[in-house]
This record gives structure tokens, sequence and C-alpha cells, in this order.
């Protein structure tokens, strides 16, 4: 959709003029741009309908290829497919994204990226469980019913489309579990956060050192290593500069 409006100086300027906002860049990781790309539809539906209303309702203004995009994009946009999943990601994106940012930060907390990943999860769990209803109701009052030709297996309308909501939360929680299932086998990495020496100068990080150990069992001297710890936690001039 965005490629629609920065590719014409004329449609961008539509853009501006009803919108007021615009699509966002292309994001290093297409997760973050998902991300900002759902918020920004979900926030300026009605403005987006009434933008594309406007370019087929003007043909006298635009050529056929705009007025033909325009019209398809009407079509989507009205979509009860296209909306029931709107609602649902609008939802699971934004602890998704605060997630990845937290993640992505140089903070060396892995108690606290654990917490994080697991308070996303449950906050997703709980999406699952209690927010179709809410989703359903809102989409079925702008769109309503879902035509014929998309139920399956002689179900019912909402029956089949909390299968579906169940199955796209399942499947973001399976990922996000494997793909952080050895975040607290990274607990060593503390033994290296500086904000946290004139601490550890009395309160060797004991569960951090015993995960490196776990970890790398046969690549380090530990007791040697131990020492070294003790001697670099307590000069002040390594705490200021890590």
């Amino acid at each position: 959709m965005s490629t629609f409006f920065t590719t014409s100086s004329k449609r961008m300027s539509l853009l501006d003029d009803i919108v007021k906002t615009r699509f966002p860049k292309l994001a290093p990781t297409r997760w973050s741009y998902s991300a900002r790309l759902v918020e920004t539809v979900q926030d300026n539906l009605e403005d987006l309908l009434q933008l594309f209303e406007n370019i087929v309702e003007t043909p006298q203004s635009f050529d056929q290829k705009s007025m033909n995009e325009a019209q398809g994009f009407l079509l989507t946009l009205t979509g009860f497919d296209f909306n029931i999943l709107l609602q649902i990601y609008s939802l699971v994106f934004p602890f998704t994204q605060n997630l990845c940012n937290i993640l992505q930060s140089k903070s060396m907390d892995i108690l606290f990226c654990v917490k994080e990943i697991e308070t996303t999860m449950k906050k997703l769990e709980e999406i699952k469980t209690s927010k179709f209803s809410g989703f359903w109701e809102n989409v079925t009052e702008r769109c309503g019913m879902p035509t014929c030709r998309k139920l399956r297996f002689n179900l019912q309308p909402e029956v089949q489309y909390r299968a579906l909501c169940f199955e796209i939360m399942d499947t973001t929680l399976v990922q996000l579990k494997h793909r952080f299932k050895s975040v607290k086998d990274m607990g060593f990495v503390e033994l290296l956060d500086g904000k946290q020496f004139h601490f550890y100068v009395n309160n060797f990080p004991e569960r951090s050192f015993q995960c490196l150990h776990k970890m790398y069992k046969f690549q380090f001297e530990f007791s040697r290593l131990r020492s070294e710890l003790h001697v670099l936690y307590s000069h002040s001039d390594f705490s200021k500069n890590s």
C-alpha cells in the first residue's frame, strides 16, 4: 500500500491532505515494519477508506491504473478477513514490538529479559483466551457476517474464525518459545555488566558465574577466572569505562 503513494506525488499529496500521516519506511526487520504498518492502518482506517473512495469517485482526476488499485484497496480494507486479522495483529504487535525493543537494547540484565519474554507470552495467551469475542463483535458490526463461500467444513462462522485466531496466537507463541528458549542460559553476560561492578565487589554474581561454567565448562580455568573477576570488580576505573 505504501508503494501506491510513494510512486505518485499526486497520490502522496492526497494522503497528506486526508489521512495526514504517512506509511512507515521499510525497517531493517520485517517484523518491526509490519508492526508499524498495522498500527498506521488501524489508527487511520476510516481516513484511508475516504481517500480511496475519493479516487474512485473522481475519475477525471486520476488515471485508470490509480482507480483500479484504489478500488482493490477498498475491497481489501472493507473485507471481513482483512478486518479480523487487523484486529488480531493490532493487539499482538504492540507486545512483540516492545519485547523486540527490549531485547535489542544493550541491557545485560538477563533476568529482566527473561521476565519480559514471559510477560509477553502471558499477554498473548490472554489475547487468545479472552479477546476474540471483542474482535468478532467489532468486525461483524463493520463488515457484516462473512460470506458462505469463505466458510469451510460446515462450521459456524464464529467457530471457524475463532479457530483462525487460536492458530495465529499458537503459532506466535511457539515461535517465541523456540526463538528465546536459550535466553536463560545467557545469564553469564551479566558478569561484564559494568553498571553492576560496584555491587559485585561485595556480592559476587555467583549465579551468572555458574551459568558460564555450565555453558563453557572446558573453555576456562574457573578458579583463576573468579580471582580475575574479583580484581576487575574492585577497580573503579573499569566500572566507569564499562
